[in-house]
C-alpha cells in the first residue's frame, strides 16, 4: 500500500522509498522488485492507470510499470522526445543513481531497520558480480565467489594469491562503505577508524616480530643452538586475534587484509630473510565472535565473499541470564583450529590473544575484559583496541584501563575521531565543526606490558 502511494509520486521520490524500505533493487531492472517487468507496456495499460490514479482507486492488479508512471507523469516531456521510448537499457542505469544518491535522513546515523544485515548482504553479492561479470561464467556464480581460495597451502601465501585476495577484499569493502553512505547508516566500524585499527594491528604484528626474535635468540643460548620447548615455540608460530562483536565482518576483513599487505609487503622486502621470514611463519588467525544468530550468519557470507575464510572464522556465544560463555568459546576455537590442522594456530591450555577487538554490547567492554585477563588469555604483550568508548561514552572501561595504567600494566590512549558514516547522508545539515562536536569519537589502544 505505501508503494502503491507512491507510484504518483516523482522516480526520485520512488528511489528514496525504496531505500526508507530496505527494498531489494535488481542490477539489472531497478524496477524488478515491485513486482512489474521491465518490458515496456500498452497504451491501454497506461490509459487503464492515469485514469485510475485520478480517481485514487488503483488495483494492485491494474499498475503499469514505474516506467510508463513516469511517462505519464511528464507528458510535456515526453511529447518532446516522442520517438524516444525507455529502454530496459534506460532503466537499468538508474541503479547506478540509486548508487550515487544521499543517504535519506530516515536511513541516518543510529537508525535501525530490520533486515538492514541481509540487505547489505545481497548489494554486496551485486557488486562483485557486476564486477567480475566478465570474468566468470553466468552459470558458475558460487564457483566464482569461492575461487580466490587455492588448494595448496603454499600457492594461499604466493605474491599473485595474496594480490587476489587484497583486490577482492578492497572491492567487498568498497561495496559495503557505498551502501552505508549512500543507502543506510551501519554500525561497522568505517573507513576512518578502520585506519586505527589496522595501524594498531600492524603494530602488534611488529612487536610479535621482535619478541620472537628476542626470544628465539635467548632460546639458542639456552639449548646450544637447537629450539627449546619454551615460550619461544610458541612466539614463533601463533599470532591468535580476537573480535568481540563480528556483526558483518566489516573490521574482521579489514584486520585480515592489513595481514595479507603486510606478508605482501614482506616479501617485496630487502629485509625478508629478517622480517619478512618471520611473518611467512607466523599463523595468524582471527577468531570473530558474535551473539546475534542473524549478524554471524552474515558476517560468515562477507568473509567468504571476501576470500578470507582461511583466515577468519565466526563463532557464535550465548547468554545464560547472567554472563556470557565467551572464554570459553575463544580457548575452545583456537584449541579447535591446532586440531584441525591447515592454517595451525598452536596454543597452550590457556591460548594467549595477542590482539583484541572490543566493539560489542557497551556495557560490557569492562565486564568482558576484566574476564579474558583473569582467565590468562590476555597477557604481557596483549594490544586491545575498543571502539565507541567517546561517543557510547562508556567511562567505567575508560576508567578501568587508565587506573590499570597508574599501577603500571598497561599504557592506554585515546584515540580522537568520529563516528562511522557521519558525513555520508543529506541528513547532516550542520558545519564541520558542528559534526565533529556531535559525532566525535574516540578508539582506546591499550598494550599490556605486564601480565595482568
Amino acid at each position: 500500500q505505501t508503494i502503491k502511494k507512491y507510484f504518483a509520486q516523482t522516480s526520485e521520490e520512488c528511489f528514496s522509498l525504496v531505500a526508507k524500505n530496505n527494498i531489494i533493487m535488481s542490477e539489472e531492472d531497478p524496477f524488478d522488485c515491485f513486482g512489474s517487468s521491465s518490458s515496456e507496456e500498452d497504451n491501454d495499460d497506461d490509459d487503464e492507470y492515469t485514469n485510475d490514479k485520478d480517481n485514487k482507486t488503483t488495483d494492485a492488479n491494474s499498475i503499469a510499470s514505474p516506467t510508463a508512471m513516469t511517462k505519464n507523469k511528464n507528458d510535456e516531456s515526453t511529447n518532446n522526445h516522442k520517438d524516444k521510448k525507455p529502454s530496459s537499457r534506460e532503466k537499468s542505469s538508474n541503479s547506478s543513481i540509486i548508487e550515487k544518491r544521499s543517504r535519506d535522513p530516515s536511513c541516518g546515523i543510529c537508525t535501525f531497520h530490520p533486515h538492514t544485515e541481509t540487505s547489505l548482504l545481497t548489494h554486496v553479492r551485486n557488486s562483485l558480480l557486476s564486477t567480475h561479470k566478465t570474468e566468470c561464467d553466468d552459470n558458475d556464480h558460487d564457483n566464482n565467489n569461492s575461487r580466490t581460495i587455492p588448494k595448496s597451502a603454499t600457492d594461499l601465501w604466493s605474491k599473485d594469491h595474496l594480490q587476489k585476495l587484497l583486490n577482492r577484499s578492497r572491492e567487498v569493502l568498497k561495496a559495503i562503505d557505498d551502501y552505508c553512505t549512500s543507502r543506510h547508516w551501519m554500525m561497522h566500524i568505517g573507513p576512518e577508524k578502520g585506519a586505527i585499527l589496522t595501524g594498531a594491528l600492524r603494530e602488534a604484528l611488529a612487536m610479535k616480530q621482535r619478541r620472537r626474535r628476542e626470544s628465539d635468540g635467548d632460546d639458542k643460548m639456552e639449548t646450544g643452538g637447537e629450539r627449546g620447548n619454551n615460550e619461544a615455540t610458541f612466539l614463533s608460530s601463533s599470532f591468535v586475534a580476537v573480535e568481540l562483536g563480528s556483526y558483518c565482518g566489516y573490521a574482521a576483513i579489514m584486520m585480515a587484509r592489513e595481514y595479507c599487505q603486510a606478508r605482501l609487503e614482506a616479501l617485496f622486502s630487502s629485509d625478508f630473510n629478517e622480517d619478512g621470514g618471520l611473518l611467512s611463519n607466523m599463523n595468524f588467525h582471527l577468531f570473530s565472535m558474535e551473539i546475534n544468530r542473524e549478524y554471524a550468519e552474515v558476517a560468515r557470507e562477507i568473509v567468504n565473499l571476501s576470500g578470507f575464510e582461511e583466515l577468519v572464522s565466526v563463532h557464535l556465544i550465548s547468554f545464560d541470564g547472567y554472563e556470557t560463555n565467551l572464554v570459553d568459546v575463544i580457548s575452545s576455537a583456537v584449541q579447535s583450529r591446532e586440531r584441525e590442522g591447515g592454517n595451525e594456530v598452536e596454543t597452550t591450555s590457556n591460548p594467549v590473544i595477542d590482539f583484541l577487538f572490543i566493539d560489542h554490547d557497551k556495557d560490557s567492554y569492562k565486564a568482558d575484559l576484566c574476564r579474558l585477563e583473569t582467565s590468562g588469555t590476555i597477557r604481557k604483550g596483549t594490544k586491545v583496541v575498543a571502539d565507541n568508548v567517546l561517543f557510547a561514552q562508556i567511562d567505567d572501561y575508560i576508567g578501568y584501563v587508565r587506573k590499570r595504567q597508574e599501577g603500571g600494566v598497561v599504557k592506554t590512549d585515546t584515540i580522537p575521531c568520529r563516528v562511522e558514516y557521519c558525513d555520508g547522508g543529506v541528513e547532516m545539515e550542520v558545519e564541520e565543526d558542528g559534526i565533529e562536536e556531535q559525532f566525535g569519537d574516540g578508539v582506546e589502544i591499550t598494550d599490556y606490558l605486564i601480565d595482568p
